[in-house]
C-alpha cells in the first residue's frame, strides 16, 4: 500500500515489474493522468523512477533530484480530482484500468 492507501501490487505484474523496482507512490499530472513513483533498493539501476503512461519513464539518482522534477512539472499527490479528470479510479478496491493514454 502507498501512503494514499492505493494498492500498487498490480504494478509488479507489468513490464516494469522486473524485480529491480518496487512501487512507492502514485502522483497525478495536470491532465489527471497517473504517474507511478518506483524505488530501487540499489543504486544500479538508479534509485528512483517515474513512469507516466506506458512509454515514458525518467530515472533519478537522488530523491532530491526527483523532488525537483516533480515540483518543476507540477505533479501532485493522486487525488479524487485526478480520478475525476482521467476517469481512472485508483483505490485499494477498484483498480480496473491500465495506465494507457
Amino acid at each position: 500500500m502507498s501512503k494514499h492507501n492505493i494498492d500498487l501490487g498490480f504494478v509488479e505484474k507489468t513490464d516494469y515489474g522486473s524485480g529491480k523496482y518496487r512501487p512507492f507512490d502514485v502522483l497525478g499530472n495536470s491532465r489527471g493522468m497517473p504517474v507511478m513513483v518506483m524505488c530501487s533498493e540499489d543504486a544500479d539501476p538508479p534509485r528512483w523512477q517515474l513512469i507516466a503512461g506506458n512509454a515514458y519513464s525518467v530515472h533519478f539518482l537522488s530523491y532530491a533530484d526527483m523532488e525537483r522534477y516533480i515540483v518543476d512539472n507540477g505533479l501532485t499527490a493522486w487525488s479524487q480530482e485526478h480520478e475525476r479528470k482521467s476517469g481512472i479510479r485508483l483505490s485499494a478496491t477498484n483498480i480496473t484500468k491500465p495506465f494507457i493514454y
